[in-house]
């Protein structure tokens, strides 16, 4: 299953290097927070949730791991 922040950048036609190079980390980085294996920095999460159109509490848990995705509505 995927996480809910692959599936927004999915819905909204956001690529990993476009994403990537906005929120300056590397590709490498956002695959791991995408993927929900790695916990977004706390300074990065707002920052993240911007990017996305989205608030933080949408897509990260409380530990900063992306939710898995269920079912994504976009506003």
């Amino acid at each position: 299953m995927e996480t809910k922040i692959a599936t927004i950048m999915r819905l909204r036609g956001i690529s990993n290097k476009l994403l990537a190079q906005a929120l300056n980390v590397s590709d490498v980085v956002l695959c791991g927070w995408k993927r929900g294996k790695v916990c977004v920095p706390p300074g990065r999460r707002k920052q993240l949730a911007e990017a996305l159109g989205v608030e933080v509490d949408d897509i990260l848990d409380d530990r900063g791991l992306a939710k898995l995705a269920e079912e994504v509505t976009l506003k």
